[in-house]
């Protein structure tokens, strides 16, 4: 939390062997920097405050993995987290530079759901798309019918932008042909 205006605090997270590492970078308006780091324990989360009265938490979810809560909704990631001296939290993407993660994961299960997607509690994923944006995505299996009668089911995955709620996305992930030209006449 920042309590005092002449001060910025900055957290760099990771995780190590089930244990989320916190690196606290703090700022004096006066030019001293100081670097402090943390080991979360098992079962201990980072709560971050943010806007409004919102929060969310932090924590561990396995080797290499962060887990972001918002609520009941969960979003795991492997990109480096971190949450800047506005107590948002911020990745890092593939080419090194960084964006503000302004959609948490409840805002974006609800956009799913809305969109007719069965979110199961642990399979929403932060990520990034081609462009190297922050996305939520949804891996599942849908059910359509071939030529109207013959139930089949195909790979898709869903995506929400995590910096703007309303862009939502669902393509297949289907790799063969044959089975793409089969998703194409069904419906």
């Amino acid at each position: 939390k920042q309590n005092n205006k002449n001060i910025e605090n900055e957290f760099e997270l990771s995780t190590s062997d089930g244990e989320l590492k916190v690196k606290q970078k703090t700022k004096f308006k006066n030019g001293i920097e100081k670097e402090t780091e943390l080991e979360l324990k098992k079962n201990e989360t980072l709560h971050v405050d943010q806007e409004g009265g919102e929060s969310v938490d932090i924590d561990a979810a396995g080797a290499g993995e962060i887990e972001i809560r918002k609520d009941k909704f969960k979003g795991r990631t492997r990109l480096p987290l971190s949450v800047n001296s506005n107590n948002e939290l911020v990745i890092t993407r593939p080419d090194g530079s960084t964006k503000i993660v302004s959609v948490l994961p409840d805002q974006a299960v609800e956009k799913m759901q809305e969109k007719g997607v069965l979110v199961q509690e642990d399979n929403v994923e932060l990520t990034t798309n081609e462009s190297g944006d922050p996305v939520y995505q949804v891996r599942q299996e849908i059910n359509k019918k071939f030529l109207g009668f013959i139930a089949m089911k195909f790979g898709a995955e869903t995506s929400v932008s995590a910096t703007d709620s309303s862009d939502v996305t669902t393509s297949s992930t289907e790799t063969r042909l044959w089975r793409r030209f089969l998703e194409s006449l069904a419906r």
